[in-house]
């Protein structure tokens, strides 16, 4: 898998790009939503020192992103979360937050795309769905 940097250019916004290719990020043409997802599993170290109470300390932390939108044909994004689940690889994701004190704080990781998904009704839009599974930090890190 190759190297997929990202760079310091930041724009006040809410949304997700994506690396394309060589080092390019597009914005997700469409995107309306975006939810991310941290989570972390507790492991059980209870004694029988614990007088009955249970003791945890903290397992494997795990993301997970989900984003939605119209479905724009031509947009380079949607090809790439097409062929990265089609070739086995991982997409590349950057979040740009809007901070009170007028700053952009940026996460990104690389993760894999469990789901892209389509809906297209009568008299309604095209719309997209992408469920990304994280591998490894989403913070201020390069891509694995």
């Amino acid at each position: 898998m190759a190297d997929c940097p990202i760079g310091e250019e930041r724009v006040a916004s809410r949304f997700v790009r994506i690396l394309v290719e060589d080092g390019v990020k597009v914005y997700v043409a469409g995107q309306e939503n975006i939810s991310v997802n941290r989570s972390a599993g507790a492991t059980d170290v209870t004694t029988k020192d614990d007088q009955g109470f249970s003791s945890f300390i903290y397992g494997n932390k795990s993301w997970t992103a989900s984003l939605d939108g119209v479905f724009i044909y031509d947009d380079a994004t949607i090809r790439v979360f097409i062929d990265a689940q089609n070739a086995d690889r991982h997409v590349c994701v950057q979040r740009e937050i809007d901070n009170p004190d007028g700053t952009v704080r940026t996460e990104e990781g690389c993760a894999v795309v469990t789901a892209f998904n389509e809906t297209a009704s009568l008299g309604d839009s095209h719309r997209f769905s992408v469920e990304l599974q994280g591998s490894g930090r989403f913070e201020n890190v390069p891509c694995i």
